[in-house]
């Protein structure tokens, strides 16, 4: 046994040691079966256009799809947008386009946080799904125009995610009950306005 597979086979050992202590056990092989349906789908999609053709990539992703949600069990609801999800990462990451990447990122962020859930389920994800949020929109922002970002409408939801991240991860608990929720309102009257004046 090489160094390198005795390393390997340790960090495996511990994960499933962690994972065990945190009570997500139950969970591990309706991820790994879903992560495995992403990684095929994101493989079919990020293929030359030519071959397969994108109706025969439809349906195989359709199915593939299938398959994920028969051996999906806790994270049934969350299958669909993970295939989803890794089509359109695919897609950004083979065009560089700036939907594929929104779309992508946002559909991503969900089913991470419902995966950390179902593994994790004594853990508040909420932190998680707007770190998500706010680094996919900061990518769009971000990124330079040829890489499917550039959009500067993307830097006010960015800025908003980030500081709900900070918001809901309050550890110590000390911000004020109402501020969630008065914070919601006004990001969203924004993205409105933002909307309204295009």
């Amino acid at each position: 046994m090489t160094p390198r597979t005795l390393g390997l086979l340790l960090i495996a050992a511990g994960v499933a040691g962690a994972i065990r202590l945190i009570g997500g056990l139950p969970a591990v092989p309706a991820t790994v079966w879903v992560l495995t349906a992403m990684a095929l789908v994101a493989a079919l999609w990020s293929r030359p256009p030519e071959r397969p053709s994108r109706g025969q990539r439809l349906v195989a992703t359709i199915l593939l799809g299938i398959a994920a949600l028969a051996g999906a069990g806790p994270l049934e609801g969350v299958a669909p947008a993970g295939i989803a999800a890794a089509a359109f990462l695919a897609i950004w990451a083979r065009h560089r386009t700036s939907w594929a990447l929104l779309t992508g990122g946002l559909l991503g962020s969900v089913v991470l946080t419902d995966m950390a859930s179902a593994i994790a389920p004594a853990w508040n994800p909420a932190p998680l799904l707007f770190l998500g949020f706010a680094a996919t929109f900061s990518l769009v922002y971000l990124l330079p125009g040829e890489a499917g970002g550039g959009r500067r409408w993307a830097l006010f939801p960015a800025l908003f995610f980030t500081v709900m991240t900070v918001i809901v991860n309050d550890p110590l608990r000390s911000l004020p009950s109402w501020l969630l929720p008065v914070l919601l309102i006004v990001g969203g009257a924004t993205m409105l306005a933002g909307v309204r004046r295009r």
